[in-house]
């Protein structure tokens, strides 16, 4: 039997889910999880190193997570953790077939199916795990499910199968990079382009502005573009 993951949960977290550090110390064993402030949910373990995963309800959390400025403060995180990190969003996200904006009321009226999509993309290109659940995720089967995702026997075996996100990294050729890229605003001549500059779409998003503005054809606007969806800002809730 695989040893299991050590677990670190949010204070925060643990302080309103007191049935899940039960249910994850008897799951595990109580010595394997433990409860301290961190600046994302969780914290996990493995032989590939330090894996960040930040849970988010959608739209509630997400929405006052990146008006307050809490996501881009957590996304450079989870994006930067030694052994790759994940963002689990939990719920569903409706939006209106005409205005595109999000259904559950005023109080999100800013957020929309463009700015979903946008930060969607920003954080696959990124190198970062996506997990999506329509209901209550924080289980012991879901972090479990996280580890096996996470540890390095699992992720060989599966990259062979099929790219996984946190695969963007790597050069995967020109036209997923061209698909990649002009989900943020390039066109596909500048998509092209620019991955032949500099090798994959996540040096693409990370590279200055300065020498991404160089690649022939791309330009200052462009760029602006991209940013602009990398730096998802809402307007403040009602």
């Amino acid at each position: 039997m695989p040893e299991l993951p050590t677990v670190l949960l949010d204070s925060n977290e643990a302080h309103e889910s007191k049935q899940l550090i039960h249910n994850l110390r008897e799951f595990y064993g109580p010595d394997k999880v433990v409860v301290a402030p961190l600046p994302v949910d969780i914290a996990l373990y493995t032989d590939r190193g330090e894996h960040l995963i930040e849970r988010k309800v959608v739209p509630n959390d997400l929405v006052s997570s990146l008006s307050d400025g809490r996501y881009n403060k957590q996304f450079r995180l989870v994006r930067d953790c030694s052994g790759g990190g994940a963002f689990l969003f939990e719920g569903t996200m409706n939006f209106h077939p005409e205005t595109g904006k999000v259904r559950e009321g005023a109080r999100f009226r800013h957020f929309t199916y463009k700015q979903w999509v946008g930060l969607r993309m920003s954080i696959m290109a990124s190198g970062i795990m996506i997990l999506d659940s329509p209901g209550p995720a924080w289980t012991p089967a879901t972090i479990l499910e996280a580890y096996n995702w996470f540890s390095k026997e699992k992720h060989d075996s599966m990259s062979r199968r099929k790219r996984q996100p946190y695969d963007w990294g790597v050069p995967t050729g020109k036209e997923d990079a061209t698909f990649a890229l002009q989900g943020f605003k390039f066109g596909a001549a500048q998509a092209r382009a620019a991955w032949k500059e500099f090798g994959t779409v996540r040096d693409v998003i990370m590279a200055d502005p300065e020498n991404l503005e160089q690649v022939p054809g791309v330009g200052p606007a462009t760029v602006k573009k991209m940013q602009d969806i990398l730096d998802l800002e809402v307007g403040p809730n009602d």
